[in-house]
């Protein structure tokens, strides 16, 4: 045994040095983490619940083998994403006031819980391990468990997972990165894309001069604006540009910031989202406008 494994206590028959982590070890039934510096760094970061959401994942897999509801053929994301299920479902539980010990707001909160699940998400799905899945497919996991409940979890299997990852690539060639320099050319070919998803009777104008349109009917935001009055969407390519750069600078701590081209894009997806709004007759400023405009951006990110 090395120096290194001597050090520190040894969790399912492994040792804990250099161990970041949370887990469940089915041969004796309990659940271990690192106390030193996960949990106090996630608390830090993004709150108490976010502790909370992790020890309620692995909570998930103490679940999943008292129950049988997975067997050791399963591939590893049916095993973590049911346990982001029941993760979401405890969530539910403490949101709606009935748990003793802890609170959670749906706002900030929330965010909070869920960017907590997205900092361990899978970065690169050429790597076998990668067993946890993507952000996106982590965060709709705990969605499914906190707005449908614990029933629903038992039925997230590989043939369900893959239902939601329709015609996504999961894998991309070792050469390309994924990342599309953000330019004057490549948001004209991304708006000029959205003409194709959505058969507007007047579809909006782009104006790549700056997101400040003088708008008579709306206030400007950065780095992207809508213009209702002219129809107009309105760019800061600049800005656009450094919010679309990803951020591979080391950092002290946990960031669940995932940063890359399409950050930059969905915002001018959500900009478009508005006119498409307008064109259907729908107020630009009620409670839901947020709400259709993220949902249409999602439209706009499966086509």
């Amino acid at each position: 045994m090395g120096s290194s494994e001597r050090r520190g206590p040894r969790f399912c028959g492994e040792s804990t040095y250099d161990f970041i982590n949370a887990a469940y070890c089915s041969g004796g039934d309990v659940i271990g983490w690192d106390r030193t510096y996960l949990l106090p760094q996630l608390v830090e970061d993004f709150g108490p619940m976010s502790a909370v959401t992790v020890l309620a994942h692995e909570y998930g897999h103490a679940i999943q083998y008292s129950t049988g509801i997975v067997a050791d053929d399963d591939p590893g994301i049916v095993f973590e994403q049911q346990a982001d299920c029941f993760a979401g479902a405890f969530m539910r539980h403490v949101a709606e006031g009935n748990s003793e010990h802890f609170e959670l707001n749906t706002a900030d909160g929330l965010n909070n819980v869920l960017a907590s699940m997205v900092l361990f998400r899978d970065s690169d799905p050429n790597d076998p391990d990668s067993i946890h899945g993507s952000a996106f497919e982590r965060v709709t996991a705990v969605q499914i468990g906190f707005t449908d409940g614990a029933a629903t979890c038992p039925r997230i299997d590989a043939a369900e997972i893959e239902s939601r990852r329709a015609d996504l690539p999961q894998y991309f060639d070792s050469s390309d990165d994924g990342e599309l320099p953000v330019t004057a050319d490549s948001v004209e070919t991304i708006f000029e894309s959205f003409n194709h998803v959505f058969d507007l009777e007047s579809p909006p104008a782009l104006d790549l001069s700056g997101s400040d349109l003088g708008c008579s009917d709306a206030k400007t935001t950065t780095p992207v604006s809508y213009c209702p009055s002219t129809n107009t969407v309105g760019v800061d390519l600049e800005e656009l540009a450094a919010v679309g750069t990803p951020d591979r600078s080391r950092r002290d701590g946990f960031s669940a910031d995932v940063r890359g081209d399409y950050n930059a894009y969905v915002l001018v997806a959500s900009r478009y989202a508005l006119a498409v709004q307008q064109d259907a007759g729908q107020g630009l400023t009620d409670a839901r406008t947020a709400l259709r405009a993220a949902c249409l951006s999602g439209v706009i990110s499966a086509a």
